[in-house]
C-alpha cells in the first residue's frame, strides 16, 4: 500500500486545457455582456416612457372591443385590440405605429397614424385620465354605448 506511487501528471495538457476554458468562459462573459446591453438600448431607445389607456369599445361582430392603446414620448404607440366572444372566441389583433397630438376647434386630438390618411384613428383627450374615439372628421360618434379609454393606474 505504501510502496506504489501516484501516476504521472500531464501538467501541459492540464494547463492548456485551463487556458481554452479560461478563454471560453470569457467569451461567453463577453457575449452575454453584449447581449444585455443591446437589449436594455434596443427597449428604451425603441419606446421610451409610455401612458396606456384601455376600456372595452362597441364591436360590431362581437360582444364588445377590448382595447388597450399605449402612447410612447417617442411619438410611437402600441394598439392591442381582442374581439370578446366571437363565434370563434377571443381574438387578439396587435398595431404599431406613429401618434401626433393636434389642437381641433380648441380640443386637444390624440391622433394614431397621421402619416397614414386611410389609417387614421382619433381621439378627444376629454381630460388627462380618458380618450373618447371620435371619427375621421373629427367629429364625436352618436352612440349610446362606452366609447371611452381610461388611463391604466
Amino acid at each position: 500500500m505504501y510502496g506504489k506511487s501516484l501516476p504521472a501528471l500531464d501538467l501541459p495538457l492540464i494547463q492548456r486545457r485551463i487556458y481554452v476554458m479560461n478563454k471560453w468562459i470569457g467569451l461567453a462573459v463577453v457575449l452575454v455582456l453584449v447581449l444585455l446591453i443591446g437589449a436594455g438600448l434596443f427597449l428604451s431607445g425603441r419606446k421610451g416612457v409610455g401612458v396606456t389607456y384601455e376600456g372595452v369599445l362597441p364591436g360590431a361582430d362581437c360582444v364588445g372591443l377590448k382595447t388597450e392603446l399605449t402612447l410612447y414620448q417617442n411619438g410611437t404607440y402600441f394598439l392591442k385590440e381582442t374581439y370578446l366572444a366571437t363565434w370563434d372566441g377571443d381574438k387578439t389583433f396587435t398595431s404599431t405605429g406613429k401618434w401626433q397630438k393636434r389642437a381641433s376647434q380648441g380640443r386637444a386630438i390624440i391622433q394614431l397614424n397621421f402619416d397614414k390618411p386611410k389609417d387614421i384613428y382619433n381621439f378627444l383627450q376629454k381630460d388627462a385620465d380618458h380618450l373618447v374615439v371620435i371619427d375621421k372628421e373629427m367629429k364625436m360618434i352618436d352612440c349610446p354605448m362606452n366609447m371611452t379609454l381610461a388611463k391604466k393606474k
